[in-house]
Formats: structure tokens, C-alpha cells, sequence
């Protein structure tokens, strides 16, 4: 089954939260939001696997 969506995506991001928050609970929302989104990878251009999204 081909899962699409951000839907799929956003359960990743949950759990990485999570783990984020586990591991320093003294961290707020926002912390650990900038965690998130300065250790990902962002594409550009197609991708074979994933498209451009």
C-alpha cells in the first residue's frame, strides 16, 4: 500500500517530538520545534521516491 499525505508524515514528527521532549523535559514547545526543524533534511527538486513532496 502507497501511503500519501502529510498525515503519514506527521506521526514521524510526533514521535521525534516525543523522543526530543523524553530526553530533555526541561525544553519548551518551541525548543524543541527549532530541534525538529534545524536537523532536517529538506529536498529540493523531484525525488524518485518521494516526488516533490
Amino acid at each position: 500500500m502507497m501511503r500519501q499525505g502529510d498525515r503519514f508524515g506527521r506521526q514521524s514528527v510526533d514521535g521525534a517530538a516525543a523522543l526530543v521532549w523524553s530526553a530533555e523535559p526541561a525544553l519548551t514547545a518551541a525548543e524543541v520545534r527549532e530541534r525538529l526543524l534545524s536537523s532536517a533534511d529538506v529536498p529540493t527538486g523531484w525525488d524518485p521516491s518521494f516526488g516533490v513532496g
